[in-house]
């Protein structure tokens, strides 16, 4: 669906210069805001081939966390954190990342802004309803959660953002107790991706997500 830039406020509805309502369903991609000043995923797929993934799964905007810290380093990033397609560059040089790849999902038909509602939740807890697959179900209560997050959303028709895209970790160290909770290349168990980041993890979850895309009620939208 392609939305005529650039979007608006109607009332609580954003709406795109037509005044036409527009739904965000967006998604996180995260990992500059951790240790490396990295998001993960650029040593195993182009930020191009990435966002045309982002953009066929249905998504029209991205929400890229990033650390202060981050912006303040002029080293290049190492060579390890990023396919051979890419190029070295400086941490600075990933503010401009995040517009290209935003020019990219707009290219495919899409918007793409910085937005800040998240939620998520992985596969143990969605293994109580049989939409994915798991060792062992999850504690109940994250999965009543869940469903009660779902409905809500779908009952209130307002826009949202799912954490996460990452099929991998990037580096994450607690900054209060020192320990690493997550080592670059970690599998991430509540991302949409598979690990190639190319293909969708759980097309389950997948399908819950494009359900809840499209907007019912607000400017332009028949009742």
């Amino acid at each position: 669906m392609t939305v005529a830039t650039p979007l608006s406020t109607d009332g609580r509805f954003i709406v795109d210069a037509n005044g036409l309502r527009v739904r965000l369903a967006g998604v996180n991609w995260i990992g500059a805001h951790m240790d490396d000043g990295v998001v993960a995923g650029l040593d195993r797929v182009h930020r191009s081939a990435l966002a045309e993934t982002i953009a066929s799964l249905g998504f029209n905007c991205v929400r890229f966390p990033f650390s202060v810290w981050m912006t303040q380093q002029a080293s290049p990033v190492p060579d390890r954190f990023l396919t051979p397609t890419w190029g070295r560059g400086k941490r600075t040089d990933f503010a401009a990342m995040y517009t290209t790849t935003g020019n990219l999902i707009h290219q495919a038909g899409q918007i793409a802004l910085l937005w800040a509602g998240e939620f998520s939740t992985n596969t143990r807890s969605l293994a109580n309803f049989g939409l994915a697959a798991a060792s062992a179900p999850g504690e109940a209560r994250n999965a009543a959660w869940w469903r009660n997050m779902q409905a809500w959303l779908t009952a209130n028709d307002v826009d949202w953002c799912w954490w996460g895209l990452n099929a991998t970790h990037a580096k994450g160290t607690n900054p209060v107790t020192g320990k690493v909770a997550f080592s670059w290349g970690n599998r991430a168990t509540d991302g949409l991706l598979t690990d190639d980041w190319r293909g969708v993890a759980s097309p389950a979850i997948m399908e819950m997500l494009q359900s809840m895309m499209r907007p019912r009620t607000g400017p332009g939208i028949s009742q």
